[in-house]
Formats: C-alpha cells, sequence, structure tokens
C-alpha cells in the first residue's frame, strides 16, 4: 500500500469510561498507523450515552495518530490530516523495518515496551511540531498556550523531549526566548517553567497538557521575605519580619508585573529594601516552614509578622 486507505477505525479507550464506543473512520498510513479524529461522548441526553467520532474543527488539533487497535502513539495532535499523515510516515520511518507491524498491540503491555516507545519517542522533536511561525518553521508560537500534547510514557523520553526541544527555554518558545533574554541582561540565570512536571502525582504518562502549565504542582510556590522590625501592641520596636509569595501580585511603576516576572520584581524589591533576601521552597506560615520543631526553624528568635506595602 502506497497511499492512504479508508478504514473501520475504533480507539481504545479506558476502562473507567462509561457508555459503548461507536465504530467510526480512519485512515491506515503506508507505514501501519491510523490517522482519525477523537471520539466524544455527545452532549444531547437524547444522542445516547455511547461515544462517537467528531468532525475534524478549523482551529483544533483535531487529528490524531494510534496504533490499528486503537491506541493514541503520537506526541502531537494536529490541525490539518495532511501535517498528521506526515507526522505518522517519519514515526513509521523511524520503527524497525520502517513500519508498524500489523500484528503489534499497542496495549498496556506494548506500551511499556520498546515499540511503542520508540514509536512515540519520533513523534516529540521539534520538527513535528503541529504550529509554524510566519516563515513556515515549526514553532510553539508566542507563549505556548495553544499546542496540547501528551506527556510520554517514561521519565526517559520526558528528558530526551525536552532535550530535542532545547530545554528548558526551547528557542522556537517566543515567549520563553523573550523573558529569558529580559533575565540575563539583568544578570540572572532564568528558569522558565516551560514544561509540566513529569510523574504519577503530577501529570501521569498520556496526560495532555500544555507546554506552560499552571498548575500547583508546576508552579512551585515559593516563600520569599525579609527579617526587619516590627511594633508590637504596647508599641515596643520587636524583632519581626515580612513575607510574600514569589507569584504573589505586585506593582512597579504604578503598573501590575506580568506573572512569569514577579519573582524577579519580589526578590529585587526585596534586596534594595532590606539588603538581604530569604526564600523557602517550604509550606510556610510567614516565614516559618511548617512542621519544622522550634529549634530547628531558621527563623526561629523571629516571631511577629510586618505588614508589607510591596504590592501597592
Amino acid at each position: 500500500m502506497d497511499r492512504p486507505a479508508e478504514v473501520s477505525f475504533t480507539p481504545a479507550v479506558p476502562g473507567q469510561v462509561p457508555g459503548p464506543v461507536q465504530a467510526g473512520t480512519g485512515w491506515l498510513q503506508p507505514g501501519g498507523l491510523v490517522v482519525h479524529t477523537g471520539w466524544h461522548r455527545p452532549l444531547a441526553v437524547e444522542q445516547g450515552s455511547a461515544y462517537r467520532q467528531g468532525p475534524a474543527s478549523e482551529g483544533w488539533q483535531s487529528w490524531r495518530i494510534s496504533t490499528p487497535d486503537g491506541h493514541e502513539v503520537a506526541c502531537f495532535r494536529y490541525y490539518q490530516r495532511a501535517d498528521a499523515e506526515q507526522a505518522a510516515s517519519v514515526i513509521a520511518a523511524a520503527l524497525p523495518g520502517g513500519i508498524w507491524p500489523a500484528d503489534a498491540r499497542g496495549d498496556t503491555a506494548m506500551v511499556s515496551g520498546s515499540l511503542y516507545q520508540q514509536a512515540f519517542d519520533a513523534s516529540t522533536g521539534p520538527d513535528l511540531l503541529p504550529h509554524t511561525d510566519s516563515k513556515g518553521r515549526p514553532d510553539w508560537g508566542y507563549g505556548a498556550e495553544w499546542i496540547t500534547w501528551r506527556l510520554p510514557p517514561t521519565r526517559a523520553l520526558y528528558e530526551r523531549m525536552i532535550a530535542k526541544h532545547g530545554g528548558s527555554a526551547p528557542a522556537t518558545c517566543l515567549s520563553c526566548r523573550e523573558s529569558t533574554r529580559r533575565a540575563r541582561r539583568a544578570d540572572w540565570l532564568p528558569r522558565t517553567g516551560h514544561w509540566p512536571r513529569w510523574g504519577s502525582r503530577a501529570h501521569p504518562p498520556g496526560t495532555e497538557r500544555r507546554a506552560h502549565c499552571h498548575c500547583e504542582a508546576c508552579l512551585e510556590f515559593v516563600t520569599i521575605g525579609a527579617l526587619g522590625e516590627a511594633t508590637d501592641e504596647q508599641g515596643q520596636t520587636v524583632p519581626g519580619a515580612w513575607s510574600s509569595c514569589t507569584l504573589s501580585p505586585i506593582r512597579d511603576n504604578g503598573r501590575e508585573v506580568a506573572l512569569a516576572v514577579r519573582p524577579f520584581t519580589w526578590f529585587s524589591r526585596a534586596l534594595t529594601e532590606n539588603g538581604h533576601v530569604i526564600m523557602d521552597n517550604r509550606p510556610c506560615v510567614g516565614l516559618w516552614p511548617r512542621g519544622v520543631r522550634h529549634d530547628d526553624a531558621f527563623l526561629c528568635e523571629t516571631g511577629i509578622v510586618g505588614d508589607s506595602d510591596f504590592a501597592q
């Protein structure tokens, strides 16, 4: 077969999904993989509870790449069928013999096996991104907010994907490029937080995410503050401290600082105002880490927290 052929296709859905799954159609590629649109449950009750195939939608990553037995095998989904077919050919070419074997399965055992991992690894390269810039070059776009992708099945493949895309701040992500450039001009060593955390507790393998994840597991809330003086109830000056979060709103020159720049602004403000900065990535009450004994705490001699007007 040297051209895609329309075939009957049914995706493999998780066992906990309620309702039957209706068969649909896909396009069997010369490399043995199938390109198809997604399945969903109808919104209208009168249409029943069966999962059925949806059409391709303009502006959405509608086209997917799966094994013939219905297991999605590619990292990215695509806006156009032609792009998905091109990606499927690249993935198949990386497999032994240049084809997904007709008798191979994409079930749980295969997901943890070398063939599935080879296929997924081949799908993670920057040349297979579903978005292109004005010159037709693959890129994440500014902010990378519209491209979704599936986390690799193993941590090793996750690290390989990050390395392929240029590390923690991919050159093809305009948002990361700009924030990194500004930070380095100010002599910072920036970490952009471009990639969602990989792991069973944060984002399990196969989870569909965007490149910049703003969930609690990925943002890593860090307490920032400084020691100083405060006034007690009797009007006496006593040792004190102020604290905030590196991602808390803060204003600079009368304007609210963007989320990506807030940690730098908080740090610079604290250093300028107090001459020192204290940061702690453990859960804290004020500057006091929770669950830490009194004589082990870094700030064991402070107990009064002063109000901060830094956010004003």
